[in-house]
């Protein structure tokens, strides 16, 4: 499928498959979950890159790779 994104809304169910078969074959990658219009509250861009890094766990647990989170733990943050 075609897939487009708008940046303006929470990804959709095909692009994280995507994500996750990307991840499975090329290995893990530094992610940036972009939101350019209609920003919405932290809890929910929160969201989105805890399911990022659960995929990334995944994939590290699949693959016996340590995980390449600082302290074990995913780092967030918010860019202005």
């Amino acid at each position: 499928p075609l897939l487009i994104d708008s940046h303006s809304a929470q990804v959709a169910a095909d692009v994280w498959q995507l994500y996750h078969d990307t991840i499975a074959i090329h290995g893990a990658k530094p992610t940036l979950i972009e939101w350019d219009n209609d920003v919405p509250d932290w809890h929910i861009l929160q969201k989105e890159a805890i399911k990022a890094g659960l995929i990334l766990d995944q994939h590290h647990r699949t693959h016996g790779k340590a995980k390449h989170h600082r302290g074990g733990k995913h780092e967030h943050r918010a860019m202005a």
